[in-house]
């Protein structure tokens, strides 16, 4: 677990004395439940204006978003529907004839399979309901074409024992019955073009499992352009299971050739040597990542007028490798990691290049190809999105005298939100950095010496490897970080800091290691310029993982010692020589084994030298330096009964004492513990929240500029990332906005919440900010057991959205 040391420098500073506060949530960033799977995305001019926008299949959702400028920045999400179950592919095309272009869809799951279209209502992207065209089994590489030839579009597809087109009956979207034009043991892929150059649009189509592994890949005339097919061409039938089929002509010989897709991650040309006879299939490379692509396309990237082989999928990487205009491919290049199971490409900002936009669980993102020449730069994130939210941050990034957000998330992103103008309100994400598995304890700090802050970060692939990492602020008056520059690979990286261990006014680093011979390295900025050499490994761990690590001089005596938890123990490596050739240890032991999940280096009692505090499985305890000189007492506890999966330590209410903030992933709470003064052996539980779920990190800071500390949480489980505002008052609406309603109120016992829209949580709070009730999800509540009184009602809905009004207990 991180520690948050930049916060460290609001302790005891002056703050102004602000009583009893209470903390209101804000949310910076909430990720959608519907974004859950993979899908599909496509591109067209829905609302008639010139330029492309882009529709995204995501599971049950269908939905577009408006390009805004012609220059690749969409809008915000339009549904189009929520009700169809396993979409997976989508197209667009006119298909009844009224001059714009409508949406057809197939969804893909283990049952009921369907094929639709939704009619484009006004060419401005109004669309209409489901409208069904057949059911079908496993339906792949779903196209629209008029395939026989009478001025309307009709649907082709390739199902699991079947090549299957489908009428358009009258031009108005009226499809016929499924037309079976030829049995498979297992389709897989389709392409349409004119293999024979008769002016008509044949089939070319791959089955799997034929026998012995192997698939054939073969063609079919449409004969005269009636939608009548001859026989099947073979093509091939000497590959291993082909699957994905794109037909073009790829050599420049003026005739149609096939790239298809091998389970075992390879691509194979079949070159068109003239009137659709071909020849032997040519290996033209792999993917060098792990799985299986799952999508390609041929498409010039780089402005040769050459087709290029763009593909994603393997590890969620987006790449392409570029043809020679002979049928010669190079190697691949990748421009994106962890965004692109699927894709597609388009000129979406106008400039007459092909940009892409991928999609990978749930994320639509799309690349501005930056010179025609296949470089590229992120455009957008779609829908913005935190999945499994672990850990966040908060620092000035653009030297503009505010807190900016930092998070990083199990979804492989490390990234960043601009508080705008010091008022809490956040620009939309920006992403720094992608890891495909996960991203994790992110660290600012000045590693290069020009005064302002830069990222550090771990991040994890599914490949068992992680890299520490950083990236340096550019320092252009926004929020712009240069590329990833990495400091360390190995496997099973826990925590990185960023501190001066050796005394020459730079940052080095030190992280936790816990495979690849675990330990903690440290890694000397051999030039204050954020080069970075493994220079020693402090502590070879003996099989038990280390959880949690602080730099700071606990001994005071000038230089930065280091202070890991491994296991049931705290190990401090006392800093001796100038040299940091010798490390003396100290050992403190807790009195049970125990899952440290935090720890603060912090003068808890105020006499002077630093005590260490933990968070753990058992709560909260402290080990207290009794003299300064690294002579602690034994372990004790002073929070029992949580969780405590991070903590913070600062003084939230101004009274010069210290406080501590906990989060509970077991019991989804989010609290606060006042320190009595009197003594640290007494902490009031102040429960801010009871829907943090599985509350995962805390960061203390200053996020509108008013010198109160506010607080920083992010939730696992919802994918979300908020701050509470330290304010001396609960918001209560005024009593003319309607947003719920609660009745009878005065009540004796019973209570009725009517919200106008679906209920997260509800909680009763006495005057004294301390919760006393908390229900799920519920519209009636029992208060009959509280004392007679007045009390606070908060509501917080799905979104977010939080609300709260007095109600009289009788």
């Amino acid at each position: 677990m991180k520690k948050h040391l930049l916060s460290l420098t609001f302790l005891i500073l002056g703050l102004t004395l602000y009583g009893q506060p209470y903390f209101n949530r804000n949310i910076i960033i909430k990720s959608s439940s519907l974004q859950s799977q993979p899908g599909d995305i496509y591109t067209t001019d829905v609302d008639g204006d010139g330029d492309l926008d882009l529709i995204a299949a995501l599971d049950h959702v269908i939905a577009w978003y408006e390009n805004l400028d012609g220059l690749g920045t969409m809008g915000p999400k339009k549904f189009i529907t929520l009700d169809l179950m396993d979409t997976k592919e989508i197209f667009t095309t006119d298909l009844d004839n009224d001059g714009d272009n409508d949406i057809i869809a197939c969804t893909r799951g283990n049952s009921d399979n369907v094929i639709v279209w939704f009619e484009n209502l006004d060419g401005l992207g109004t669309f209409s309901e489901i409208q069904s065209i057949g059911e079908t089994w496993k339906p792949r590489d779903l196209t629209a074409v008029d395939i026989d030839y009478d001025g309307d579009k009709d649907v082709l597809y390739v199902e699991k024992f079947s090549l299957v087109w489908q009428e358009n009956l009258d031009g108005n979207g009226e499809f016929g019955d499924k037309q079976i034009i030829t049995s498979l043991s297992a389709g897989t892929g389709l392409s349409i073009n004119d293999m024979n150059n008769d002016g008509f649009l044949d089939l070319i189509a791959t089955d799997q499992n034929t026998g012995q592994n192997l698939g054939k890949i073969f063609w079919m005339e449409n004969i005269n352009g009636t939608g009548t097919f001859g026989q099947e061409n073979i093509i091939s039938e000497e590959l291993v299971n082909p699957y994905i089929l794109t037909s073009a002509d790829v050599d420049m010989d003026g005739d149609i050739d096939i790239v298809t897709t091998l389970v075992q991650n390879k691509f194979r040309l079949i070159s068109n040597e003239g009137n659709g006879n071909f020849g032997i299939p040519q290996n033209i490379g792999a993917s060098s990542a792990a799985g299986y692509i799952q999508d390609m396309e041929l498409v010039d990237i780089n402005g040769d007028n050459h087709l290029d082989i763009l593909f994603g999928g393997p590890n969620g990487i987006m790449a392409w490798k570029e043809n020679d205009g002979a049928g010669n491919f190079g190697i691949q290049n990748i421009f994106a990691t962890g965004n692109g199971i699927f894709l597609h490409s388009a000129d979406i900002d106008s400039d007459s290049d092909m940009d892409v936009i991928g999609v990978y669980t749930g994320r639509v993102t799309s690349y501005r190809n930056i010179d025609g020449n296949g470089h590229f730069e992120l455009i957008q994130e779609l829908n913005p999105s935190a999945y499994f939210a672990g850990y966040v941050i908060a620092g000035d990034l653009n030297n503009d005298g505010h807190n900016d957000v930092v998070s990083a998330s199990g979804d492989g992103k490390l990234a960043v939100y601009r508080n705008i103008g010091g008022t809490g309100i956040f620009e939309v994400q920006k992403i720094i950095s992608i890891f495909r598995t996960g991203m994790i304890s992110p660290y600012l700090a000045d590693l290069d010496g020009d005064n302002d802050l830069d990222l550090m970060s771990i991040g994890y692939s599914n490949t068992g490897t992680e890299s520490l990492f950083w990236h340096e602020n550019l320092s252009t008056g926004e929020i712009d970080y240069g590329e990833r520059n990495t400091i360390y690979s190995s496997s099973f990286l826990v925590e990185a800091i960023a501190q001066d261990l050796d005394n020459d006014g730079d940052k080095d680093v030190v992280c936790l290691s816990n495979q690849d011979n675990p330990g903690v390295r440290w890694f000397e900025n051999t030039n204050g310029l954020g080069n970075f050499v493994l220079r020693q490994n402090l502590l070879t761990s003996n099989g038990v993982s280390l959880t949690s690590l602080n730099i700071t001089d606990i001994d005071l005596d000038g230089d930065n010692d280091v202070i890991v938890c491994e296991g049931g123990e705290t190990i401090i490596f006392e800093n001796v020589d100038a040299n940091l050739d010798i490390w003396n240890q100290i050992l403190l032991e807790f009195p049970f084994y125990n899952a440290n999940q935090a720890m603060i280096i912090v003068d808890l009692d105020l006499d002077g030298d630093r005590d260490i505090v933990i968070g753990n499985s058992d709560g909260v305890g402290w080990f207290k330096n009794l003299n300064g000189l690294l002579n602690f007492d034994d372990y004790e506890n002073l929070l029992e009964s949580i969780v405590a999966h991070d903590i913070e330590i600062n003084d939230l209410d101004g009274d010069g004492d210290l406080d501590i903030v906990a989060a509970d992933r077991t019991s989804n709470s989010v609290a606060w513990y006042e320190n009595s003064g009197s003594s640290v052996e007494f902490f009031q539980e102040h429960i801010i929240v009871n829907d943090e779920y599985s509350a995962r990190d805390i960061f203390v800071s200053d996020i509108n500029g008013d010198n109160k500390l506010d607080i920083l949480t992010t939730s696992h489980a919802k994918g979300r990332v908020s701050w509470f505002e330290n304010s001396p008052f609960l918001p209560i609406e005024e009593e003319t906005q309607n947003e719920f309603i609660i009745a009878p109120n005065p009540t004796k016992g019973i209570l009725n919440v009517n919200h106008h829209s679906p209920i997260e949580s509800v909680s009763i709070i006495n005057q004294l900010g301390q919760q006393v009730l908390w229900f799920s999800s519920e519209e009636i509540i029992d208060v009959s057991n509280l004392e007679n009184g007045l009390y606070f009602l908060k509501v917080i809905d799905l979104e977010g959205n939080v609300q709260v009004k007095r109600i009289i207990k009788e």
